[in-house]
């Protein structure tokens, strides 16, 4: 039989038309694994990106990389997930090179590198219009971070500028917007609405804040404890660890309607799996005062090591208190500070005052100067109390200020600190570093004792 030979322009479009059946195949998995997301079936949906991502697909390895990162049908792999990243960031990937910036500014699941994330973000805004990125790159704004300082005005221009009003991330933080009264009012009905649309269309955060608002009321909207258990549920349902956390600690509170610690308890160490810290520092707690659960010391150090690991500060504190006091462990002063600096580091008061606490004790005074004015500057109460007592008597720290002192005992006794309430009352009845005023004098006395 005679063979024919395709012409070349024959040969080039059979090409082309593989390689477009190729990548729509790739899209075809994609886009489905983004509806079985929306619908909770996460491991079909993990499933399907795995095939798109080894296929080559960029937008595959990002929603892969965010799988791993939250546990949504495959098991929390940080490394997994910012490896994908890396490789949608370096296919061209937009969304992918955002949260890449994203990660070397915060110092999330790879060391902090600021300059570099900085420079990503910087070139992408340039001349991207989308959503994500935009989106991401508003938020910064919103709240500074190392890169960037806090412009709200310029946050707003950015995202009025986004064209997907649609688009989840665009929702989210147009919620942030009313939630943190930018450029308004606060307005919690008006960020109830963009949260839940969020939600609705894959930014599962937006149950958890959805459940705060509801918790914590105000601003239009009333506290209703049901439909804040309700919002926190859709987030279990929808995998996100944050919403896990905060009803397990419903779960276990003493309130009977909702009371249920069996099921407070699974969610709270399912959300300790996903990587939520705040989860393991509950659990830590828990397990070390035998509270809802067996006394545990092992696995109480464990959570709280395992969370400060992951850089929380509050965890440092906790952390350096088992060494302190030996549980779980053999006591170990020097490992216990060590620890509490670090966690200062971090933002811990708590941990920045029991460092004061010590060097002061040791004659480190030098050192215990440092923690002081640390713990007050990161708003810890008792922090702030022991300034104000410095600053009233005047000591080796500081020269006497009872302008001063009165600033700190007043910062300490708003916050609840029951010797502040009283120092602060018996400044403002003797008029020492203020204005006398029986009246304010007699209500921070009244609240030193419990009484308002």
């Amino acid at each position: 039989m005679k063979q024919y030979k395709l012409p070349k322009k024959g040969l080039l479009l059979m090409f082309v038309c593989s390689v477009l059946c190729f990548f729509s195949s790739c899209q075809n998995k994609a886009k489905k694994a983004d509806e079985l997301r929306l619908k909770y079936e996460f491991e079909e949906a993990a499933k399907l990106y795995k095939e798109a991502a080894e296929e080559g697909d960029a937008y595959a390895k990002w929603k892969l990389s965010g799988a791993y990162f939250f546990g949504e049908g495959v098991e929390v792999d940080e490394r997994k997930g910012f490896r994908l990243l890396e490789e949608a960031a370096n296919a061209g990937l937009e969304e992918a090179k955002a949260e890449l910036a994203y990660c070397y500014i915060g110092g999330f699941s790879t060391k902090p590198d600021i300059a570099k994330g900085k420079k990503m973000m910087d070139s992408l805004v340039e001349t991207s219009t989308n959503a994500f990125v935009l989106s991401s790159y508003a938020n910064m704004l919103m709240f500074g971070n190392p890169a960037y300082e806090k412009n709200e005005k310029k946050a707003i221009k950015i995202l009025e500028s986004v064209d997907d009003k649609d688009d989840p991330f665009y929702l989210y933080n147009m919620g942030l917007v009313y939630y943190n009264g930018i450029d308004n009012d606060v307005d919690y009905q008006k960020a109830l609405e963009y949260f839940s649309k969020a939600f609705e269309r894959g930014r599962f955060l937006g149950a958890y804040v959805c459940g705060g608002i509801y918790y914590i009321g105000g601003h239009k909207v009333k506290k209703n404890m049901d439909k804040c258990v309700e919002w926190f549920k859709k987030g279990v349902q929808a995998m996100e660890a944050g919403c896990m956390r905060a009803l397990g600690q419903i779960y276990c509170s003493t309130d009977e309607k909702y009371r249920d610690v069996n099921s407070g308890i699974k969610l709270l160490e399912n959300a300790a799996k996903l990587g939520n810290t705040d989860a393991m520092n509950y659990l830590s707690m828990c397990y070390e005062n035998g509270e809802n659960v067996d006394k545990d010391d092992e696995k109480s150090i464990n959570y709280a090591r395992k969370s400060f690991e992951k850089g929380n500060a509050y965890a440092g504190f906790l952390l350096g208190l088992k060494y302190q006091s030996g549980v779980g462990c053999k006591k170990n002063m020097t490992k216990a500070v060590e620890i509490w600096e670090k966690a200062a580091d971090l933002g811990s008061g708590e941990a920045a005052n029991n460092a004061y606490v010590y060097y002061n004790g040791e004659n480190n005074f030098l050192k215990a100067k440092k923690y002081l004015f640390l713990s007050a500057k990161l708003g810890n109460h008792m922090g702030m109390y022991n300034l104000a007592c410095q600053y009233y008597g005047g000591s080796k720290f500081v020269e006497k200020n009872l302008t001063q002192a009165f600033i700190y005992a007043k910062k300490s006794a708003d916050l609840g600190n029951p010797r502040a309430c009283q120092l602060t009352s018996y400044m403002l009845e003797n008029g020492q570093g203020c204005d006398a005023n029986p009246k304010e004098a007699k209500k921070y006395k009244k609240k030193a004792t419990g009484e308002e």
